[in-house]
C-alpha cells in the first residue's frame, strides 16, 4: 500500500447528478407522440438523485476504493470523472491523463484487432507510436492474448477482452486509472496479477488509482482510503478496514446490511402454509446483522418463517453458490417441530467456524415438508455474502491453498519409519 503524499490529483467538491424519469419531452411533437403511446396513464416527470454532495480528494500515488450497494452511484461517479456523463452540481478537478476501465469492451472498437486497439488507446492518451510499440510486448504478455492479437476484438471472449483492456490501461502512460468492477470477469490468478500491478503502479510509479469493487478482499489489501457510497451520498471516508466494517456493519442499505426481506419477490412459490419472510446473517456477534464474514469465524443465518405453526414438522435447506455459479455447500436441517404455536418463527443455522474460502457467495433458502419432502417455499439468491481473510484476496488464497471453495479442518503429523519395514 502506498504512503506517497503529494497534492491532490483528483478533487471532487459537492458533486451532484440528477436523472429524470417519465415524460421529459421538450417539444410538442414528442409530447403528443408520448401521450398517444401511453394514454392518460402517462407518468409525470420525476427526478432521481444518483449523486448528492459528493466530495473527496485523491493524492498522487494513492489508491482510493469506492464501495457500496447496487444503485449507490459508484458507476455514475466514474462516468463523471471520465467525462462520459456531465455533472449537474459541484466541480471536478483532475490533473493529468486518464485511463479507464469501466466495463468489458469500453474503449475498444469491435471491428479492429487487438493490436490496432492497443495503438488506438495509446493515441487517445497522447502517446507516440514508437512509445506504444515499446510497451506492446509487455501488454500482450500480461493479457496472454498473443495468439489472438491480430483477431478482431468482437471475436474475443469476455475474459480475453477484459485481460487486454486491463493490460492496456495499466501499461500505457496514464497518470490516473479509473477501474470499475470488471476484474470479476477474470479468473482468480489473473485478478491477483491485476491487484499486484495496481499496487506497483501506485507505489513505484506514483500513479493515482480509483478502484470500484464489490469484492472486499482487494479493497482491504490495496486501498489507502475507501469511500462508502449509499443512496448517492458518501456515508464513510476513511481507512479500508474501517470502511469495510462500516459497510458490512449495517450502516448502508441493500446487500451490505445483512438483512433481506423475502416477502416481495418475483416468481414466488404457489401459496402454502409455510412462507419464507426474511433472511438475516450474523457473525461473531449473533445480534448484529452483517454482509461480510471472515474465514474460520463464527457465523449464523436466521431464517424467518410464517405459518410454521400450521405443520407438525418441517425442514429448512440452505445452499451457498460461488460467484462463478458452482454450488459449494448445501445444508439441510433435521425434521424440526415448531418451537411454539406462534404464527411466526425463526430457524437459526449456526456455523462455529466458517469453512468457505474468500469470495462472494449467493445464498439459496428453502423450506420443505418433512412428510412429503417437497419444497413448499424457496428463494434463489435470497442473500449475498462476502467472505474475506485478513490480508488475502482470492488469488493469494488460491496460490497458497489451492482452488477449492471449502476448507476442511485436518491435523497433519509425521513419524519415522523403520528402514526394515517393507513398504
Amino acid at each position: 500500500m502506498s504512503a506517497v503524499s503529494r497534492e491532490p490529483v483528483i478533487r471532487a467538491a459537492g458533486v451532484g447528478k440528477t436523472y429524470r424519469t417519465g415524460i421529459t419531452s421538450s417539444n410538442l411533437r414528442d409530447t403528443i407522440t408520448s401521450r398517444l403511446g401511453r394514454g392518460d396513464r402517462a407518468a409525470a416527470p420525476t427526478s432521481f438523485e444518483a449523486l448528492r454532495d459528493v466530495s473527496f480528494e485523491v493524492e498522487s500515488g494513492q489508491i482510493l476504493g469506492v464501495i457500496g450497494p447496487n444503485g449507490a452511484g459508484k458507476s455514475t461517479l466514474l462516468k463523471i470523472l471520465t467525462r462520459v456523463t456531465r455533472l449537474d452540481r459541484g466541480e471536478i478537478e483532475l490533473r493529468g491523463s486518464v485511463g479507464s476501465l469501466l466495463e468489458v469492451g469500453t474503449g475498444f472498437h469491435p471491428e479492429l484487432t487487438g493490436r490496432e486497439n492497443v495503438y488506438l488507446n495509446g493515441a487517445v492518451l497522447g502517446m507516440r507510436r514508437r512509445e506504444i510499440t515499446r510497451k506492446l510486448d509487455e501488454i500482450v504478455a500480461f493479457a496472454d492474448v498473443d495468439e489472438f492479437l491480430d483477431t478482431p476484438v468482437k471475436r474475443y471472449s469476455s475474459g480475453m477482452a477484459v485481460r487486454l483492456a486491463f493490460a492496456v490501461a495499466a501499461h500505457l502512460d496514464a497518470d490516473v486509472l479509473l477501474i470499475d468492477e470488471v476484474l470479476a470477469v477474470g479468473d482468480a490468478r489473473f485478478q491477483e496479477r491485476c491487484v499486484a500491478k495496481l499496487e506497483s503502479l501506485a507505489a513505484e510509479e506514483g500513479r493515482t488509482v480509483l478502484f470500484v469493487s464489490h469484492n472486499m478482499a482487494p479493497v482491504r489489501r490495496m486501498c489507502d482510503r475507501v469511500l462508502v457510497l449509499v443512496g448517492g451520498r458518501v456515508t464513510f471516508n476513511g481507512s479500508s478496514s474501517e470502511a469495510v466494517r462500516a459497510y458490512f456493519g449495517g450502516r448502508g442499505d441493500g446487500d451490505a446490511s445483512g438483512r433481506w426481506d423475502l416477502r416481495e419477490r418475483e416468481n414466488p412459490y404457489p401459496p402454502h402454509q409455510i412462507v419464507l419472510e426474511r433472511l438475516v446473517i450474523t457473525g461473531a456477534d449473533p445480534t448484529v446483522p452483517v454482509g461480510g464474514l471472515e474465514v474460520g469465524a463464527p457465523a449464523a443465518l436466521d431464517i424467518h418463517l410464517a405459518g410454521f405453526d400450521q405443520v407438525e414438522r418441517g425442514m429448512v435447506g440452505v445452499r451457498f453458490t460461488s460467484d462463478t455459479g458452482f454450488s459449494v455447500a448445501t445444508m439441510v436441517s433435521r425434521s424440526l417441530r415448531p418451537a411454539g404455536r406462534s404464527a411466526r418463527e425463526v430457524v437459526r443455522m449456526a456455523v462455529p467456524s466458517l469453512p468457505l474460502a474468500p469470495g462472494r457467495y449467493s445464498i439459496d433458502v428453502s423450506v420443505m415438508s418433512s412428510e412429503t419432502r417437497q419444497i413448499v417455499d424457496g428463494v434463489t439468491a435470497a442473500g449475498i455474502v462476502d467472505v474475506w481473510s485478513e490480508g488475502m484476496d482470492r488469488g493469494v488464497w488460491a496460490a497458497l491453498h489451492g482452488d477449492g471453495a471449502t476448507i476442511i479442518e485436518v491435523d497433519w503429523s509425521s513419524r519415522p519409519v523403520d528402514a526394515a519395514v517393507d513398504l
